[in-house]
C-alpha cells in the first residue's frame, strides 16, 4: 500500500519533519546493529534487536517523508 492510500484511509497522518528527530532515530538504530552482531547472545536475541532496529529505521525514514503513524500518535497521547 502506497503512503498516499495510508493518508487517505487515515492510517498515517502528515508530521512536519525534524532534521534532529531524523538523525536521533537513525543513530539510536547503530549500537542495535552492532548489538545484533554479536554470536554470544541467543539468535532470539539479535532477531529481537533487529526488530527494534528496523522500526526505528521505518520510523526515521516516515518522518523523513513528513507521515506519522496515526496508532503512534494516539499512543503518546
Amino acid at each position: 500500500m502506497s503512503w498516499q492510500n495510508l493518508l487517505k484511509i487515515g492510517q498515517l497522518k502528515e508530521h512536519p519533519p525534524s532534521a534532529e528527530e531524523i538523525q536521533q532515530l537513525l543513530a539510536a538504530a547503530q549500537p542495535n546493529l552492532a548489538d545484533a552482531r554479536v554470536r554470544e547472545v541467543s539468535a532470539e536475541t539479535r532477531f529481537a534487536v533487529r526488530r527494534v532496529t528496523s522500526y526505528s529505521t521505518t520510523v526515521g525514514a516516515s518522518r523523513r517523508k513528513s507521515l506519522q503513524h496515526v496508532t503512534a500518535t494516539v499512543a503518546q497521547g
